[in-house]
């Protein structure tokens, strides 16, 4: 199968077919425990309907979300940069996306080959189940970037997100897009202990019938209801719901493989959707990635959730998310306070300095081959961006690379 970097989406209509600072006071029923309307509803038949926030909205919450709606204000801003330093943004934020988004999936591909797949200049067959899964979570994510008004969270338009993330992935043809027939074994034999209110214990139950409570499918369309009940009301801040909903997935694990994906790529999608246009220009995933032990603590929390620990879960995943998003916007706002106050530079300085705000990275060599000067004026000049803190040097020796400040780092390459 070849694929050809740039075109990756060929059929948009595949697809397309209260708590706040800046809303005022947080009511009543917000802060008010296990009794109030976030503490998870359930429906007419008495079954605990998936997601819902956590049942107390911490102080550090609330500073989180301030933090990020603040930031939201900044960047809806008209002319916030240049349309080409924009554009450079948002290719570094697709290479970390993708890049981390299918490493804290198990994949070992880093950022450097990632850039070659999603940008390389030539259409090639896939040499490896990392690369169909990069150029799948590339392709999903284009398609959210470039539709997300006309992608309703449904519990259609999940599925074929799904299949789009998948759709490289010639190990997983047979259930792209398909939710799990079976639940998980925790789900099929978790019950309570009997006569006592301890945690659960491991039961001989059978597999429950489709439509029962732990059935896949159905929890997946009971997750969709209560996000879009929650995300419909204005007293409820959208980011509570967000973290909800992302949460659900990993707790459900609706698909039988890509679920973390399609958790990451929901929330970028319902970002856009609420107005965080910001997105697409800084990774979250990147930001998850840096925080990897706690964020696989976190989801490991949520899909062994029993009886009575729902509420300790999913409030400590709330917390992790909102704080993952503050760093999120922090690193944007340290790029873009650099890209406004910068003065101009020397012309082959601002040549090298935007091949790294267009690539991620530069190296000495590339530098060189790239603007034609002698290899000693490079260095040069890239000691003097190093110096003004534009750019921070990375590895040693001939595994030296440049890149712009607050990067993760990744394999170096040889020069």
């Amino acid at each position: 199968m070849a694929w050809k970097p740039g075109s990756r989406v060929r059929r948009t209509q595949d697809v397309a077919g209260g708590l706040s600072p800046t809303r005022g006071r947080p009511s009543a029923d917000v802060a008010a425990g296990p009794a109030g309307r976030h503490s998870g509803s359930t429906t007419s038949g008495g079954t605990a309907m998936e997601g819902g926030y956590a049942e107390v909205v911490t102080a550090g919450m609330l500073r989180a979300v301030g933090t990020v709606d603040e930031f939201k204000g900044r960047w809806s801003r008209p002319g916030i940069l240049p349309p080409e330093r924009l554009a450079a943004l948002q290719r570094v934020a697709t290479v970390e996306t993708v890049g981390s988004s299918i490493r804290l999936d198990g994949a070992a591909m880093d950022d450097r080959a990632v850039e070659r797949l999603l940008f390389g200049p030539q259409a090639r067959a896939f040499a490896s189940r990392d690369e169909q899964e990069a150029a799948g979570c590339a392709d999903a994510l284009e398609m959210v970037v470039k539709s997300w008004r006309d992608i309703a969270l449904t519990e259609h338009h999940v599925q074929l997100l799904h299949g789009f993330l998948l759709r490289h992935a010639e190990r997983d043809a047979r259930h792209r897009g398909r939710p799990r027939s079976q639940p998980l074994p925790q789900d099929a034999f978790l019950a309570p202990a009997p006569d006592t209110a301890a945690a659960p214990v491991m039961s001989a139950a059978p597999v429950p019938a489709p439509g029962a409570a732990t059935d896949p499918a159905h929890r997946l369309a009971s997750l969709l209801a209560r996000a879009n009940a929650d995300l419909a009301d204005d007293r409820n801040h959208p980011l509570l719901a967000i973290a909800a909903i992302t949460g659900g997935v990993l707790a459900i694990q609706p698909f039988q493989d890509g679920n973390g994906r399609l958790s990451r790529l929901l929330a970028t999608l319902l970002l856009l959707k609420h107005g965080y246009g910001y997105a697409t220009s800084a990774s979250l995933d990147r930001v998850f990635e840096g925080e990897r032990v706690a964020y696989d603590e976190a989801a490991r929390r949520l899909r062994e959730a029993g009886t009575g620990q729902d509420a300790v879960a999913r409030a400590a995943w709330t917390a992790f998310f909102l704080d993952c998003m503050a760093r999120q916007v922090a690193t944007l706002a340290e790029r873009l306070d650099r890209e406004q106050r910068m003065a101009p530079l020397p012309p082959l300085s601002e040549t090298i300095f935007g091949a790294v705000r267009a690539h991620g990275r530069v190296t000495v060599r590339a530098a060189t081959a790239l603007t034609g000067a002698n290899r000693n004026t490079v260095k040069a000049h890239l000691q003097r961006l190093v110096a003004e803190g534009r750019l921070v040097r990375r590895g040693q020796r001939k595994g030296t690379w440049y890149e712009l400040p607050g990067g993760i780092e990744t394999t170096p390459s040889k020069e």
